[in-house]
């Protein structure tokens, strides 16, 4: 109520909005007796799915058709039209294996801290009339940023306000954690294949890379 929110703390408001944003759809397919049918129900799944369960190995799942599979270990996971993940005589949750990646990923930071570079292909959303390829550069992750440096080619028909230009030539756009709650994940935006987005007060940066080591959850996780 309004007076409840005058006599309560910040924290405790986010957590109740985060707790009632919260759901989880295998739940709610599971209580309305609800089945997905088709051939290629786990098709992409490797990609939030990225740590097998088994070898606990990264960036070696793969998916086709209703199978999700490790090349590292050949173990191999149907999914059901329930909902479920089944290997031999094992069964898989979806939430589980997503939330002990975000542990894993959580954990991993703590002990080693984070310090990642990624070659990327980045476009530019500036504003309604479309994108504006910017050619290769490197996406890096540090403890307190995301960065974005790369080479322009040519002269863009916008201003570019977050643009730091360095003496060899060279542009660096910064993307503070602390302005962040996350990043926004996409897994073959306009098939262009896995990526990752960050916003400032001059555009919109859509960043695509074909790194191994490049998955969008985990960068979410590390992010978030």
């Amino acid at each position: 109520t309004a007076d409840e929110l005058l006599k309560t703390d910040e924290k405790t408001v986010q957590k109740k909005i985060e707790e009632l944003l919260s759901y989880d759809e295998y739940d709610w397919q599971r209580k309305n007796s609800l089945l997905y049918t088709g051939k290629n129900l786990a098709q992409g799944l490797h990609l939030p799915l990225y740590t097998c369960p088994l070898c606990k190995t990264k960036y070696k799942m793969n998916s086709q058709g209703d199978k999700l599979f490790c090349t590292s270990c050949k173990k191999e996971f149907t999914l059901t039209p329930e909902g479920k993940l089944i290997s031999d005589d094992r069964t898989f949750s979806l939430v589980e294996w997503y939330n002990e990646e975000r542990e894993a990923a959580i954990n991993e930071l703590k002990k080693h801290g984070v310090k990642r570079t990624f070659n990327v292909q980045i476009e530019a959303l500036p504003n309604e009339h479309g994108f504006i390829k910017l050619g290769e550069g490197t996406l890096c992750l540090t403890k307190d940023e995301f960065t974005i440096n790369f080479r322009p080619k040519k002269k863009y028909n916008y201003t570019p306000k977050d643009w730091k230009f360095g003496n060899d030539g060279i542009v660096t756009i910064s993307f503070p954690h602390k302005i962040r709650e996350s990043v926004q994940t996409e897994y073959n935006y306009r098939h262009h294949g896995r990526a990752v987005v960050l916003s400032c007060t001059d555009a919109t940066y859509y960043l695509y890379s074909d790194d191994e080591d490049f998955n969008p959850t985990e960068i979410q996780f590390i992010a978030e």
